[in-house]
């Protein structure tokens, strides 16, 4: 029969052995993970901003009640001033 003619060359080059070997040194390596310093100082500083809530809530109510109240103002020279330097900073 062929099967046993491809089993005595497979015991000639003894090609067991060796599919047994690479799957001994596959299992022996194991896969690894370093983080960098600045790594972990990045994930450090974005759960600190993670924490901090995107709205000031106490300067909305404070501005809310300058408004509704009548005492709010805007200066419309420091307006201008920042609308002006706004422009310049996106045209860059």
């Amino acid at each position: 029969m062929r099967v046993e003619a491809y089993n005595k060359i497979g015991q000639i080059y003894q090609t067991e052995q060796k599919a047994r070997a690479k799957e001994a040194t596959k299992a022996a390596s194991r896969d690894e993970l370093t983080i960098s310093s600045a790594g972990k100082d990045y994930q450090t500083a974005r759960q600190a901003l993670a924490a901090i809530p995107d709205i000031r809530m106490d300067r909305v109510a404070e501005l809310k009640a300058g408004i509704e109240s009548g005492t709010y103002q805007v200066n419309a020279d420091s307006f201008a001033a920042k609308v002006i330097a706004k422009y310049e900073e996106m045209s860059l």
